[in-house]
């Protein structure tokens, strides 16, 4: 596969190890890795350095190194507790290392001001949360290759959901996120009819306009077509997946 000039820059960047210069060189690397045969490493070396297939870029990455990590996108779950958001924040942490994309709903996280208990204070809200993230994916950067990447969904009736809608009118906020509104087959069916519904809808239309963000997650119709639902309900998307 004939390479442009482009491409060995990103490459001699991003994914070649030390003592690695050519496309080859990173081909053989993962076939050794990958390949459980000789034949095997064989096939794997072929279909890559001919172009016909590649895997992505954590793979291309860290194959033959000590970081075991090979998938690009991950979800993870986050609760309404310092414990839950603080594990989150460890986690997303290790993914974002090893060059992986987390998503995560945090609907589940109580509004801005409203009442904690076990301090008396008030809540700050799933976006100061998700300040603190971008700025742990800002610091991480990825281990120096690629930029961080993170999914933030809310649930349409959150109430916190037009500060959410509008947070990154502001160019310098979750400069590392992509934005989603999840939004249900009840929310769908007023629409047309005067009211929040109605009103909220006119603005994700503006925004997605204006500048392509928030996105939306049909989560209702997501359901209907998961086929794995004992592990869970989908109401989270990976970053790419907007």
């Amino acid at each position: 596969m004939e390479l442009t000039e482009t491409a060995k820059v990103v490459l001699n960047k991003r994914y070649f190890l030390p003592g690695e210069s050519k496309w080859s060189d990173l081909c053989h690397r993962n076939a050794n890795h990958f390949g459980n045969t000789e034949e095997e490493k064989k096939l794997f070396f072929n279909i890559m350095v001919d172009g016909d297939f590649l895997p992505n870029s954590p793979a291309l990455m860290n194959a033959g190194t000590s970081i075991n990590s090979f998938s690009a996108c991950f979800v993870l779950p986050i609760e309404d507790s310092i414990e839950s958001i603080y594990k989150f924040y460890a986690d997303a942490a290790k993914i974002s290392k090893s060059g992986g994309g987390v998503g995560a709903n945090y609907s589940k996280l109580r509004g801005k001001n409203a009442c904690v208990n076990s301090t008396k204070g008030v809540a700050s809200g799933p976006l100061s949360f998700m300040e603190v993230q971008d700025t742990s994916t800002n610091t991480i950067k990825q281990g120096g290759r690629r930029k961080g990447a993170n999914m933030g969904i809310l649930d349409s009736t959150h109430p916190d959901i037009l500060d959410f809608i509008r947070y990154k009118e502001d160019k310098t906020k979750l400069t590392n996120y992509n934005l989603s509104v999840l939004l249900s087959d009840k929310f769908m069916g007023k629409i047309d009819k005067d009211g929040p519904e109605k009103e909220l809808w006119n603005l994700l239309c503006h925004k997605a306009w204006k500048s392509a963000e928030p996105g939306v997650l049909f989560g209702d119709t997501a359901e209907r077509a998961n086929n794995t639902p004992h592990l869970g309900v989908l109401n989270t998307t990976n970053p790419l997946a907007n």
